[in-house]
């Protein structure tokens, strides 16, 4: 006998996942409690974050700071938490290409 597909919605869905986060759970043990298969719940993860990930503004004010040397250098903090930290002086030729890649990691 076939399984039968129950769709749960959107907003379902997202307070499922809101519980993985706030208790920690693996996809596994989540799909155990919820009954909702593991594929479901990480198919809808990887949705949530990349329309989270859409939503964040595009461009963002870049201003140099002095670190404890004297030197000038620029934090750029990505989406996915990490922190890049470059020199002030030099051109940011080929940053856009590595943004893409560490946000895509």
């Amino acid at each position: 006998m076939a399984t039968k597909k129950r769709w749960r919605g959107r907003a379902a869905y997202e307070k499922l996942l809101e519980q993985r986060e706030r208790e920690g759970l693996t996809f596994s043990e989540l799909s155990v409690r919820s009954g909702v298969p593991i594929g479901t719940l990480q198919r809808w993860g990887r949705q949530l974050r990349r329309e989270a990930t859409a939503s964040a503004p595009p461009f963002v004010e870049i201003i140099p700071t002095a670190t404890a040397d004297g030197a000038e250098r620029v934090e750029v903090l990505l989406c996915s938490g990490r922190t890049l930290y470059l020199p002030a002086a030099r051109p940011f030729s080929g940053l856009s290409e590595l943004v893409i890649l560490l946000e895509t990691c």
